[in-house]
This record gives C-alpha cells, structure tokens and sequence, in this order.
C-alpha cells in the first residue's frame, strides 16, 4: 500500500491498538496488557499508519542477538494489502540495526493463513512444540537475518 508508514507506537496509539486486539481471534491482549509492555523497553512496538489510521501493529523482543516476534495484528479491512509485509520489513531492518541475527516466533499449526504470509516473506520452519496451545501444536519458525 502507498502512503503507509511505519513507526514507533506513541502513548497516543494504544486505544487504537487495543481496537485491533478485538479483531483477532487468538489470545487479546488488553488495553492494561498493551500500556505494559509499551512502558517496559524490552518491547518494541511499531505501527502501520494511513491517512492518521493504524491499519497494523506488531511487537517483537530484542535479546542479545535474537529477535522473537510476539505478535502481528493487521485491520481486516486492510489484509492482503501489503501493510503485514512493511511491519515484517521494519523489524528485520530494526534487527539489522541492532546486530540481531536471528528472529523466532511461534505460530498455531492450525493457522494456515499465517504460516503461508511467514514462509512467503522467507521464514523457515524449524521445530514443533506439542499440545502448545492447549491441543494444538506451536510450529517454531526463524530467520537468519545476514540471510535477508
């Protein structure tokens, strides 16, 4: 999509994020959750924005060279627009920034839609851990960021 950007959340996001929250289907995050990790530095948090709407966020933890992304959540009025994508590129190109080497992630098993968008963007799956969310598998998936 044109005229998207990407940037840090401000203070003045979060309502906004917590919007998106209810469109997941997954576990949501409350608003109190979202104020939290906004305040604690081991989270990035970094937004979509259109025309001074956020379209998309997503949450990733730095720790020594590893990257885990939490969560991404895109409108969905907005999927299948390219706004995952640039929240993808943003943290790759953070990672860069911060010598990270690689990012991890897990992902249901049963979320196809999800894994297609990660192997697309040319993340690899690497392990299982069983029964992760409750009766579903967790598919663990990575990146090799000197790969990108």
């Amino acid at each position: 999509m044109k005229d998207v950007i990407v940037r840090d959340v401000a203070l003045d996001d979060i309502n906004a994020i917590a919007l998106l929250e209810n469109q997941t289907q997954f576990e949501v995050y409350s608003l109190n959750e979202i104020k939290d990790m906004y305040d604690i530095d081991y989270y990035t948090i970094k937004c979509a924005v259109m025309d001074n709407k956020i379209w998309g966020y997503i949450v990733f933890t730095k720790i020594i060279d590893e990257c885990n992304l939490i969560k991404i959540i895109v409108d969905k009025n907005c999927r299948q627009n390219g706004v995952g994508r640039l929240l993808i590129e943003s943290m790759i190109n953070d990672c860069k920034e911060h010598a990270i080497k690689k990012i991890y992630f897990e992902v249901r098993s049963d979320n196809n839609v999800a894994i297609s968008f990660y192997e697309r963007l040319g993340f690899n799956f690497e392990n299982i851990r069983p029964n992760y969310y409750g009766t579903i598998d967790a598919k663990i998936y990575g990146m090799n960021i000197d790969e990108k």
